[in-house]
């Protein structure tokens, strides 16, 4: 076992944290997250401090094949206690959220655009373009909206089934294998600019949803009525990029364990997803309900920014609250 996650389980037998440690050494907390994150050695006198702090030899930090003191095998407490990914666990770790990614993307995009047929049959209806009544468009179309609300409800599960895989992410300690973190951020450096394009593109694209509105505005009342189509197909299309990049980007910051996917903010994420568990199905009710009772589908998508950052400002509340405490 190398020095670095030596470090590691030592620390954590002595219940400190990076902080106490550093102040304990007289180094910055930098510092100790550098030697834990194997990116770099202290030198030969911190090494003297940390054997003191930890009671254990200078021979025993130093010397990679030496894994027992004082009768305990550390190798037995690391595997009961802290995962240790390789490459090859990252990887599936990458495989798994880029499927599951997919299909809460498709699903949601699914969700938005399911009124599309029931919009587009109604509006050719009432202007007889179609050899049809409103009733038998509007029924043809609530059927056509069922059926993709279903699609999206079995995308959800399959994604969630899929996430299960990766959950130790969220229930377990886990540390990076020696030369991981090194091979993670050489990756996200090559694969960022590509991600922020693909999320900058998805937020232009829900603001330009509206352009054919604008457009279509004062003409005839079948354009005008139909161009609501165009702007869900828009965010549909805005929202699916913006979650697919979205979740590339979440990746790094939960197997670096920064920001919202610290070690700090577990509690926090726990009852924040409890909420959203029951949130966004209310969210999607209320947008059924009214877009069924007005009729006014061309509107109605607004419930959706609206309910995302108004379950963003909970989200705040709640890492502020566990933080504090």
């Amino acid at each position: 076992m190398i020095l670095a996650d030596k470090i590691i389980l030592l620390r954590k037998r002595a219940g400190y944290s990076q902080e106490d440690l550093a102040q304990a050494v007289n180094v910055s907390r930098q510092s100790v997250s550098k030697w834990e994150g194997a990116q770099s050695i202290p030198d030969m006198d911190k090494i003297l401090k940390l054997s003191i702090i930890f009671g254990v030899s200078t021979d025993f930090l130093l010397k990679d094949e030496l894994e027992d003191f004082d009768g305990i095998s550390i190798q037995e407490d690391q595997d009961l206690h802290t995962l240790n990914l390789s490459i090859e666990d990252v990887d599936s770790v990458f495989k798994v959220t880029k499927e599951a990614s997919h299909k809460i993307a498709w699903g949601v995009s699914i969700v938005i655009i399911s009124p599309i047929m029931l919009i587009l049959l109604e509006e050719l209806a009432k202007a007889n373009k179609i050899n049809m009544s409103i009733n038998v468009a509007e029924t043809i179309g609530a059927i056509f909206l069922l059926l993709l609300i279903a699609l999206a409800v079995g995308l959800f599960i399959f994604a969630g089934f899929k996430m299960k895989e990766v959950d130790y992410l969220e229930n377990q300690d886990f540390n990076l294998q020696y030369g991981v973190k090194s091979v993670l951020e050489k990756r996200q450096k090559e694969s960022q600019p590509k991600t922020i394009s693909i999320l900058i593109l998805g937020i232009t694209t829900i603001i330009m949803s509206v352009i054919p509105s604008i457009a279509f505005d004062k003409t005839s009342p079948l354009l005008e009525n139909i161009s609501a189509v165009f702007l869900l197909a828009l965010v549909a299309l805005g929202v699916h990029l913006i979650i697919l990049s979205g979740m590339d980007l979440a990746i790094y910051s939960k197997l670096f364990k920064k920001g919202d996917y610290s070690k700090e903010s577990k509690n926090s994420e726990r009852i924040t997803g409890m909420i959203a568990s029951l949130y966004w199905p209310l969210i999607t009710i209320a947008y059924l309900g009214y877009s069924f009772i007005t009729g006014d589908w061309g509107m109605s998508w607004i419930i959706w920014p609206i309910a995302g950052i108004l379950f963003g400002a909970i989200a705040g509340f709640i890492s502020i609250f566990y933080n504090e405490r």
